[in-house]
């Protein structure tokens, strides 16, 4: 048996979505220290309320919350390593393979933690040929939107994020301060041009009339036709 810990093909993160009883979370992944595993929930990094073990297992460990958290959170764990040397070889001195196979391990993880960052930015398809991906200097992206131009290169797009234009109903709609306004904004508007049911339309069939035009027609019954929609009190 290896005397060190074995770094597999696998990412180092793992998220889950709480239920509001569960306490004890994995994460199939090796971390050296308890130190090497960080724990969010939603977006926030905790301190504290948990306790990690499996530190220097192959195949990682358990997280265990003081409080399951509530149900809905998202529950992340992810090894994070702080990437620096670990060990030094002195000229003619010693070179153990523990300390070496240590090394490695490291090296590896923290390949893996690059690996992982990667895939999570934006970046080119394997395909596509090669852009210059720098953006524009911090004065000409200020309050700008990011744009591509026809080369599909990054540019400091027109307009400014102070200066977003609306329609007048979308204005209209965005000044209801409550939902209960919204609604009845929404509901206020007849795009349609169709007259509001009376008593009298009981049962008829709203359809489209010869000059394109929506009707309510007496002569239709529910169900005569699928795609007739149907008013009925």
């Amino acid at each position: 048996m290896a005397d060190h810990i074995q770094i597999g093909d696998i990412t180092p993160r793992k998220r889950y979505v709480a239920d509001g009883t569960q306490t004890l979370f994995t994460y199939p992944f090796p971390i050296f220290k308890t130190a090497d595993l960080e724990v969010y929930l939603d977006d926030a990094l905790q301190e504290t309320g948990y306790a990690v073990s499996g530190a220097g297992q192959d195949l990682g460990g358990e997280v265990t919350f003081d409080t399951a958290p509530a149900a809905g959170i998202a529950v992340t764990l992810r090894r994070r390593l702080t990437i620096a040397r670990q060990s030094d070889f002195q000229e003619s001195g010693a070179f153990r393979a523990r300390v070496i196979n240590d090394e490695l391990d490291f090296l590896t993880a923290a390949l893996q933690q690059v690996a992982d960052d990667t895939r999570r930015s934006l970046q080119l398809s394997p395909t596509d040929p090669d852009a210059v991906l720098t953006l524009p200097d911090r004065a000409a992206r200020g309050g700008t939107f990011l744009a591509f131009d026809a080369e599909g290169n990054p540019v400091a797009g027109a307009g400014s994020i102070g200066g977003l234009s609306a329609t007048t109903f979308i204005a209209t709609l965005l000044d209801d301060t409550d939902p209960l306004s919204a609604r009845a904004t929404l509901s206020a508007q007849e795009d349609l041009g169709v007259t509001p049911p009376t008593v009298g339309n009981a049962g008829a069939v709203l359809t489209v009339n010869s000059a394109g035009s929506l009707h309510y027609d007496p002569t239709l019954t529910h169900g005569a036709h699928l795609t007739a929609l149907s008013f009925g009190l």
